[in-house]
């Protein structure tokens, strides 16, 4: 089996049309031949960026720039 993360951002106001969005995308997938299964997840704000800061260090950080969608 294989896992695919997909990171969504979405605009502040947004987040549950965006949620609808791929939650509605489910009988698509289910057409996909081998298609086994999905789980959205929506994680607190802040929360990648505090497991990020966890495993990287600040020079490791400083080399890389920072996205903001």
């Amino acid at each position: 089996m294989v896992t695919y993360i997909a990171t969504i951002w979405a605009k502040l106001g947004h987040e549950d049309d965006v949620t609808r969005f791929y939650q509605d995308l489910e009988p698509l997938l289910r057409q996909a031949k081998g298609y086994r299964g999905r789980k959205i997840l929506r994680a607190r704000n802040g929360t990648m960026v505090e497991a990020v800061r966890k495993v990287v260090t600040a020079e490791e950080a400083s080399r890389h720039a920072e996205h903001t969608p």
